[in-house]
């Protein structure tokens, strides 16, 4: 045995050893029985706080690595476990309102008894949770996961600061001047000083909310793709892959220049804006350079690569270049959502349900996508499900 592994395993040992499966269980009697002293988690002292955030250790501790019976779903409960701690019958179970530590005797040093028994439960946490890191990631390895999906948190992000930098665009946006009036007018703008600041940041931030949303998405959309999943079903690499090549894959097998057109746009924008912002206001590959001329000092100039053209200085979006950059972000997402490959996959993500990767949830969700009103149905029935598994209706 691994010397790590005997001492997890003798830590974890220690604090379990008073715990001992109850030979004579009575299921379910905080229902059944009046008067029973009930003592809930929610009373114990702040030590317990890891059971409070994550109830399912205490079943990974007794019926997976202690080997606990337990009793599975009814109303209002996912799990119950029946212990004996010094003696005394416990019930351990996850409910609708989350973990409780349920007595069915009545005593005066029993609350004590019940405290001291929680501290060794969460003694026990950080060495239950080495013992079991291997079947862990053999799940992992094995796809038998599922990602929540944050795609309606980011989105609200997005719509809002891009509804801020709209509001300030469109209290600026009065006619170009003509005549003499123009020449200053275009110094202005090379000076950014016509744009205020706030669309600037409200721009970024609208820009920053975006890629984070295409990232999120081109992960949570893999299930549902035709082609499959990456090469040896490896979600973490794929996650570590950058968004360029995530989104390369989950259109692979789409029209390769409309895919191109859509990528080259968002490239665009990402380095015109975006990097230059996010990165210390500087531009990749040196294009932030002053460049020092003879009879006119340091000037500032870029040379973009995708243009081959010269551009001078770090220009602040204005609204005509606001207005460019939605319709970019409108255009890729109409994209998504109508291409044949991606279209229910986004329509699944939208609804913010969690997504999952095993391979039967594959296949469930191929099924689905034979049309659009199967997809429905489907989109009906996973919600009924959640609900019910949300308030432990079984």
């Amino acid at each position: 045995m691994d010397k790590k592994f005997a001492t997890q395993q003798k830590y974890f040992d220690l604090f379990t050893k008073d715990f001992l499966p109850n030979p004579t269980p009575k299921y379910h009697e905080v229902e059944l029985k009046r008067g029973i002293k009930t003592v809930y988690i929610k009373d114990f002292p702040i030590e317990s706080i890891k059971l409070k955030r994550s109830p399912y250790i205490v079943f990974i501790i007794f019926a997976k690595l202690l080997n606990f019976k337990f009793l599975g779903r009814w109303e209002k409960t996912l799990w119950e476990i029946p212990v004996l701690y010094k003696g005394i019958p416990f019930m351990l179970s996850h409910r609708k309102f989350g973990f409780q530590f349920t007595s069915f005797q009545k005593g005066a040093n029993l609350t004590k008894l019940a405290k001291e028994a929680i501290k060794n439960i969460d003694n026990a946490i950080p060495f239950a949770e080495q013992l079991f890191q291997e079947e862990i990631k053999q799940k992992v390895i094995d796809g038998r996961i599922s990602l929540s999906n944050e795609y309606r948190p980011i989105k609200e992000r997005y719509d809002f600061f891009r509804r801020k930098a709209a509001a300030i665009y469109k209290k600026m946006n009065f006619p170009t001047p003509t005549g003499d009036a123009l020449r200053d007018y275009e110094m202005l703008i090379m000076q950014n000083l016509l744009t205020p600041p706030e669309a600037s940041f409200y721009t970024v931030a609208m820009l920053d909310a975006f890629f984070s949303l295409l990232e999120h998405s081109l992960v949570l959309i893999i299930p549902f793709l035709n082609h499959g999943f990456p090469e040896n079903n490896n979600l973490e690499q794929f996650i570590g892959m950058n968004w360029k090549g995530k989104y390369q894959y989950v259109f692979s097998k789409s029209d390769p220049k409309t895919v191109a057109h859509q990528l080259n746009a968002l490239i665009d924008i990402k380095e015109e804006y975006r990097n230059p912002i996010s990165h210390g206001h500087f531009h990749k590959n040196g294009n932030s350079f002053n460049v020092h001329m003879e009879n006119l000092g340091a000037i500032p100039m870029s040379l973009s690569k995708n243009r081959g053209n010269l551009s001078y200085g770090f220009k602040l979006p204005g609204d005509k270049e606001f207005k460019q950059i939605c319709n970019v972000l409108d255009c890729f997402d109409d994209f998504i959502a109508k291409n044949k490959e991606t279209k229910y996959g986004i329509q699944y993500i939208k609804t913010g349900f969690i997504v999952a990767f095993d391979k039967s949830s594959h296949e469930k969700y191929m099924d689905a996508m034979s049309s659009e009103k199967a997809f429905g149905n489907f989109l009906d029935y996973t919600s009924y499900q959640i609900e019910s598994s949300a308030n432990m209706d079984w």
